[in-house]
């Protein structure tokens, strides 16, 4: 490899922090936080904690003008949870059982 692809992998290449606080969400262990600092993190993050936390459900967001959102889950059904929550915001997006992801014009609290 030349140096200029060694360096677009290193800068892709982002450290995510896997010991988290857990909360409740409709009765699930879950870890929720919709005010990711920076919005390309959202999707790496949603399935770092997913495969490091198999027993929780994940759900994280960013807001840059529209509010992105990510839910994970190798236990619960992540789709069905991120499509409950875009009907509540006006949100579009799409996913499977193990990660959905998309956008909503709404602020997202939960």
């Amino acid at each position: 490899k030349d140096n200029k692809q060694i360096n677009k992998n290193m800068k892709n290449n982002v450290a995510i922090e896997t010991d988290v606080e857990f909360t409740e969400y409709e009765g699930k262990k879950a870890y929720i936080n919709l005010e990711v600092k920076n919005p390309g993190l959202v999707k790496g993050m949603a399935i770092a904690l997913r495969d490091a936390h198999p027993d929780a459900l994940i759900i994280v967001g960013a807001f840059v003008g529209k509010h992105m959102l990510a839910v994970a889950s190798q236990t619960f059904d992540a789709k069905e949870t991120f499509d409950k929550i875009m009907k509540q915001f006006n949100g579009v997006g799409g996913g499977n059982d193990k990660f959905a992801m998309g956008s909503a014009q709404d602020k997202i609290s939960l």
